[in-house]
């Protein structure tokens, strides 16, 4: 009787464990934003602008890790036009398919892994469609464009491109993240198409 009641008590504390380390698990990763952060229905409005739609983005609680707002590791999956939507979704496709990375292997929001000290510097939107990002990441300088269009009369992203500066001090394009994605769906089609000719 008292092996059973042991038993019995492990059993309790084992699954008050795993129930503890569920909750903390969601205390970790959100999926809804707190009130007050930039990623709130109150803070970004009924129809965001690019600049609210880019607060958001690199809110710290999103470059973190700490607050889910998109799909596959794109954060800003929801924020992107039907056209870009596609594209992120083959490469989401891909990376389940093959249960890994595909095309990228970093963050396109900063283009980096290194998220810890990212600091937006200024926002410029040229009203037309173009939105440039400065922000700093460990104290170095970079430079993100994010191209938007109008869809049913909302601002949504269409392409991002990552720019650095060069030995001459000037922005240059590195990444542009469409481009990328073509490509990896390209060298995706020939790895299968040799694999299939062994």
């Amino acid at each position: 009787m008292t092996a059973m009641k042991t038993s019995l008590f492990l059993l309790i504390v084992l699954y008050s464990c795993a129930l503890c380390g569920t909750s903390d698990a969601h205390t970790r990763i959100q999926k809804i934003p707190d009130p007050g952060s930039a990623c709130s229905k109150s803070v970004l409005g009924q129809h965001p602008t690019p600049e609210a739609i880019i607060r958001c983005l690199f809110a710290p609680e999103v470059i973190q890790i700490r607050l889910n707002i998109g799909k596959g590791g794109f954060e800003f999956y929801y924020f992107t036009t039907l056209s870009f939507r596609r594209e992120l979704d083959r490469e989401i496709a891909c990376m389940y398919k093959w249960n890994g990375l595909c095309t990228l292997d970093i963050n396109p929001t900063i283009w980096n892994d290194d998220f810890d000290q990212v600091y937006i510097l200024s926002i410029d939107f040229d009203g037309i469609g173009s939105a440039v990002v400065d922000f700093s990441n460990f104290g170095k300088p970079n430079r993100s464009i994010y191209r938007f269009k109008r869809e049913n009369g909302e601002w949504r992203i269409d392409n991002i491109e990552s720019q650095r500066l060069n030995e001459n001090e000037k922005w240059v394009t590195l990444y542009n993240l469409r481009d990328m994605l073509a490509e990896g769906r390209k060298s995706e089609a020939e790895w299968v198409k040799k694999k299939l000719q062994r």
